[in-house]
């Protein structure tokens, strides 16, 4: 880490990152087929972009996060160039993603015989996955608690084995990151106390730090006072809603 290089070490970075979340994408690909979604895209008529409200509004579904889900899902299939991403500015001020149906994508198409990579795809992803994208968007809810019957978090830290898993990973990731973060940016120098927002339960396993005070509590409450507040990817997960749908 001392032959650090800006741009160089970024790059690796983020290719390392992504091999360790590459099982994602499996599980998408596979929801994008279950959904159809290809075929609908297709359906549109060439050069055609929906919105995710669009692709929602023909799945047979009632579930309002749906066309939130949906676009997490699409932006992942669109950094694998399956789909095109344009972003529109709407008349109230917002803007909207709106997805296409890019080259790669459209061996996800029948042709006249509705032979496609579909077909292909069933075999070569056939149990690779415990449970299914496409029940999340269609129905909602967490999908955690429908297969185990418990949160996410509850799953993790009902056995002491995946908890030091689910930790350790956790401190590897958020030291990776803000070692980084502290090299390339120089906005802490000025500050005397930092808050980082994190998740209550890790309280049950850090060790004692000097200059550190951990606060257990409530972030939707009150949150501790300080100069700056590190909220990282809970911004994410406020924006999905609290529980979380995926």
């Amino acid at each position: 880490m001392e032959n650090y290089k800006h741009g160089e070490d970024e790059e690796a970075g983020a290719l390392a990152l992504a091999a360790c979340v590459s099982h994602i994408f499996p599980m998408a690909l596979d929801a994008a087929i279950q959904l159809d979604l290809f075929e609908i895209i297709a359906r549109a008529g060439v050069g055609a972009l929906l919105s995710p409200s669009d692709i929602a509004s023909q799945l047979p579904t009632s579930h309002d996060g749906a066309a939130a889900v949906l676009d997490s899902l699409l932006r992942l299939l669109a950094t694998h160039s399956l789909v095109t991403c344009s972003v529109s500015k709407l008349e109230n001020g917002g803007t909207e993603r709106r997805y296409g149906l890019a080259p790669a994508g459209k061996f996800f198409v029948g042709d006249e015989n509705g032979v496609s990579f579909a077909q292909l795809r069933a075999v070569t992803g056939r149990g690779a996955m415990g449970f299914s994208l496409k029940d999340a968007v269609l129905e909602g809810g967490n999908l955690t608690q429908r297969i185990h019957g418990k949160s996410n978090y509850e799953l993790i830290f009902s056995n002491p084995e995946t908890a030091k898993v689910m930790n350790d990973g956790m401190k590897a990731h958020s030291t990776a990151l803000m070692r980084k973060t502290v090299r390339v940016y120089d906005g802490f120098s000025s500050l005397s106390s930092i808050v980082d927002v994190g998740v209550v339960r890790v309280l049950l396993w850090v060790s004692s730090l000097q200059s550190v005070e951990h606060i257990g509590g409530d972030m939707f409450v009150e949150v501790p006072k300080g100069d700056a507040i590190l909220l990282k990817e809970k911004l994410s997960i406020l924006r999905r809603g609290w529980s979380g749908t995926v």
